[in-house]
């Protein structure tokens, strides 16, 4: 990656808006250099991973040319993902250790279902035992003394949906059991994986606006980068299942842990040092009835996926979204309860049109490369420079990025130019873009 990006690469470099980053030139001439006893026609074998309805690793072969285009391509990608993923982890590492003595810091994390195991069992009964949901939770706050304290908590339960419901459950457990033993507590600072199904999703962000209603404590949300949220939850989880099933497995038939109720009591009695919490499936199914009305009206925050820490402005669904924790201005700010008047529909861009666009609270002009239907975003390749300038031109190094549908504000007509390197509007264009920025700004 040191190839592509400046020396002591800072947040503008990774997260690929440096006008002064190396072009992709310098590493496609590295990587010739590892081929140069190749011809570019000469067929390269490689593994890689793919998604659709699942996951697995296939083999492809292309020429070589092609191969180092499309490594050229994935480290392009995979350099804004490594700064989110390390920014994250540091923001999280500090936060732990820095954290005001009326903040607490709360990770938590989904370990996956634990299966009731039983010694001897019939092979019927290990293809369709009954499981449990074990959600950890790890706290991180100071005492009325200043004193660090770091407190694991474990919730046991019969419902498996892992929802927005059995979240908000679950907060409610560790907001209750914060405010009873450590009320000089004001402030939480949550953070976990994105899974879209339990935690970054909507519905969870309308709950987060109302957490200091709902709570009494205020409430702000980081996430992890994508697949990099491994904490001491993990370590809750996997000791708690590890004692579970070797109890089991010793015990004799009569005692052994088949229920919900029997690994809550088992853990209480037998695994010391952690909290252990019981949330029935009667109590979640309660809270899903309770929040449906709430959230029906809750619409989806645009890019979602392109953002790391929320915090809300009050609790009438207005949140703001930053791409890293340690940002000090939000990305994007929204309204989670208002259809939103989108200046320029999803339905009208396609790839190889131009836009005026906001990024970093700048216009820029540039071309959409891909259009994210689901996530509400599109993929932009900018010119530069941003705002208004009598002509514009492609960086050597791309200034791609996807910029949520808000902040899509005009679709254009192509740029003219004489010599293919630099590009003009049309002052129609110009007017067009700038206007509709200064109006966002106002409102």
């Amino acid at each position: 990656m040191s190839y592509i990006v400046c020396e002591g690469a800072g947040r503008e470099c990774m997260l690929r808006h440096c006008d002064k980053c190396p072009s992709k030139d310098n590493l496609v001439q590295f990587l010739q250099t590892k081929f140069e006893d190749y011809d570019d026609e000469d067929i390269v074998e490689y593994n890689q991973w793919v998604s659709t309805d699942r996951t697995e690793m296939i083999q492809c072969s292309t020429s070589v040319g092609e191969f180092i285009e499309k490594l050229v391509e994935k480290l392009n990608k995979l350099i804004p993902h490594s700064y989110i993923a390390k920014s994250q982890s540091s923001f999280f590492k500090n936060l732990k250790g820095t954290a005001s003595s009326n903040t607490a810091v709360v990770s938590m994390d989904f370990s996956e279902n634990y299966a009731f195991t039983i010694q001897d069992e019939a092979q019927g009964y290990h293809w369709n035992s009954n499981s449990c949901t074990i959600h950890p939770v790890m706290i991180h706050c100071k005492d009325t003394s200043n004193v660090k304290l770091i407190i694991p908590l474990c919730i046991i339960s019969d419902d498996l949906k892992h929802d927005v419901s059995m979240v908000y459950e679950i907060q409610k457990n560790v907001t209750a059991f914060l405010k009873e033993n450590y009320p000089h507590i004001t402030n939480i600072h949550y953070f976990s994986d994105g899974c879209a199904g339990q935690y970054k999703n909507k519905y969870n962000f309308m709950n987060l606006c109302l957490h200091e209603k709902d709570f009494k404590l205020k409430a702000q949300w980081s996430f992890f980068a994508t697949s990099h949220g491994k904490t001491e939850c993990d370590g809750i989880g996997g000791t708690v299942k590890r004692l579970a099933r070797k109890q089991s497995l010793q015990q004799h038939l009569d005692r052994q842990i088949t229920t919900t109720n029997e690994l809550f009591e088992f853990c209480k009695v037998n695994i010391a040092n952690i909290t252990f919490q019981h949330i029935s499936k009667e109590a979640v199914d309660s809270t899903s009835l309770t929040l449906e009305s709430r959230l029906k009206d809750t619409q989806t925050l645009p890019g979602t996926r392109l953002f790391h820490n929320f915090q809300p402005i009050d609790d009438l669904g207005m949140i703001e979204a930053r791409r890293i924790s340690r940002d000090e201005t939000p990305a994007l700010t929204f309204n989670l309860l208002k259809h939103q008047t989108l200046l320029v529909k999803m339905k009208d861009l396609y790839p190889g049109c131009f836009v005026g666009c906001i990024y970093d609270n700048l216009w820029y002009f540039g071309m959409v490369s891909e259009v994210n239907a689901e996530e509400e975003d599109v993929t932009v390749k900018f010119l530069h420079p941003n705002g208004p300038s009598l002509s514009f031109f492609w960086p050597n190094r791309e200034d791609v990025c996807a910029v949520p549908i808000p902040h899509i504000i005009a679709i254009v007509k192509p740029p003219k130019t004489m010599t293919g390197r630099t590009y003009q509007f049309s002052q129609e264009c110009m007017l067009l873009v700038k206007s509709s920025f200064e109006n966002i700004g106002e409102n």
